[in-house]
């Protein structure tokens, strides 16, 4: 069954309860526009860190096995699509 979190990334707590008895964990949960990070960081921050660390350490605690994916932002502007 997929389920997708949206802002329960920044409960620990909740996301804890959440992933109570799952196996694995695809992290696809960071905020890849580059003019809200601009814009915003401290909500980026919250998001791209935080979060990811409490996906992290959630996982840790009931041995889930985490597959964590970035975007390609992280790069900055290709020389040519698709970026592969």
């Amino acid at each position: 069954m997929k389920k997708r979190i949206r802002k329960l990334i920044l409960i620990p707590m909740k996301l804890k309860i959440y992933l109570k008895g799952y196996k694995y964990s695809y992290t696809y949960s960071t905020q890849i526009d580059v003019q809200k990070s601009i814009n915003d960081p401290i909500y980026d921050c919250k998001n791209n860190i935080i979060g990811t660390l409490n996906i992290l350490e959630a996982c840790k605690k009931y041995k889930i096995k985490n597959d964590h994916s970035s975007s390609a932002a992280v790069y900055g502007q290709p020389n040519y699509l698709p970026v592969w």
